[in-house]
């Protein structure tokens, strides 16, 4: 289980909301969903095994899916359709790079190809 430990700029005890009551320097012991329900809140002021959290090292996302969402950064989402191999623009903004993988995830009969649809009709026995 990892030890979070208040490492921020209050030296006394701290109320943090759903966070709870910190004091500086005192290590709590949270699961390892705690931790990644709270990351982004952790950022910058926890330290988690004795290692300070960076807010570059927190990958937000909602619901912890690994999908991307407005959470996830630019370059993020670049690198997730990079793995996926979608066609996308570096100009493109990031509601349309979201936008490209909701189709990629959900896609319509329009968006398949002939031979896509021929493959995929349930009918073949």
């Amino acid at each position: 289980m990892p030890q979070v430990t208040y490492r921020g700029p209050h030296k006394a005890g701290r109320n943090m909301g759903r966070l709870g009551v910190w004091r500086w320097g005192e290590a709590q012991t949270k699961s390892q969903e705690w931790v990644d329900a709270n990351a982004s809140k952790l950022a910058g002021e926890f330290a988690i095994n004795g290692v300070m959290l960076t807010v570059a090292e927190v990958k937000l996302d909602e619901g912890n899916d690994g999908i991307p969402d407005m959470k996830w950064t630019k370059g993020d989402i670049m690198t997730w359709m990079d793995e996926k191999e979608i066609q996308y623009s570096a100009l493109n903004t990031k509601a349309t790079l979201l936008a490209k993988v909701q189709e990629y995830l959900n896609p319509t009969e329009d968006s398949m190809s002939e031979g896509d649809m021929d493959s995929t009709t349930g009918d073949e026995d």
